[in-house]
């Protein structure tokens, strides 16, 4: 019967078990966000007509209107994934630098990119359900706030998740090649930042978005400090 006998946890199984917590909700929230973009398109509404597009063009989207109603609910969903992730994040790096900036400063830009998502995937709903109804100053206004909140604001704030968490592991000295990928992805970020100036700059925003979306699903795998028993 010995054979049969389960090991005992210990307190350090427990706490490398709460590892997953992070991984689960960055890849929620990447799986989220990117089906908010997918869905649209899947129902033949194509992406959002960009910032300067014509009323035609976005009340033509938006007449999708289950589409971009759900598009804009996975947002909201997509940014609690992001709200439960900065607080795991935040948690876990304050093990190694509890008296840092850098996880006050995870803590509060994933905060504040989540608020920023929820509201954009708001427009995106409120777009989606009275599309017929709005005038096209209300629809190009809508559209631009969707697109400010949801684009280079968005990924300004993960240039500051990302940015603490660099901030980390340099004080900590064990990951300093992490702490570099992560500050050039920040940089990254700020470029994308630059499309709240000029509409045409609205190309360098998934520059910044999506590398920092997978290198912070990667790093909660490789570079995220554990606890110890």
């Amino acid at each position: 019967m010995i054979g049969l006998t389960a090991p005992a946890r210990t307190r350090s199984d427990d706490a490398r078990g709460t590892d997953r917590g992070p991984l689960v909700a960055l890849g929620s929230f990447l799986a989220l966000f990117a089906l908010s973009v997918a869905v649209p398109s899947l129902a033949g509404a194509g992406t959002m007509p960009p910032p300067g597009s014509s009323t035609a063009d976005f009340r033509q989207w938006a007449d999708h209107h289950i589409a971009v109603i759900s598009s804009g609910a996975l947002m909201v969903a997509a940014a609690a994934a992001l709200t439960g992730a900065g607080v795991y994040l935040a948690r876990r790096l304050a093990v190694v630098a509890p008296s840092a900036c850098g996880p006050r400063l995870v803590r509060i830009s994933s905060a504040a990119a989540a608020t920023t998502l929820a509201a954009c995937g708001v427009c995106v709903g409120v777009l989606g359900a009275r599309s017929t109804s709005l005038s096209a100053d209300t629809m190009e206004t809508l559209g631009r706030a969707a697109f400010a909140l949801g684009g280079p604001v968005h990924t300004l704030l993960l240039g500051g998740v990302v940015l603490g968490w660099a901030l980390v592991l340099d004080r900590a000295g064990t990951g300093r090649r992490a702490a570099i990928v992560l500050g050039t992805l920040a940089g990254l970020d700020l470029i994308g930042a630059a499309a709240l100036f000029s509409d045409e700059l609205i190309v360098l925003v998934p520059i910044g978005r999506f590398p920092t979306m997978l290198g912070l699903v990667v790093g909660s795998v490789r570079w995220l400090p554990r606890r110890e028993s």
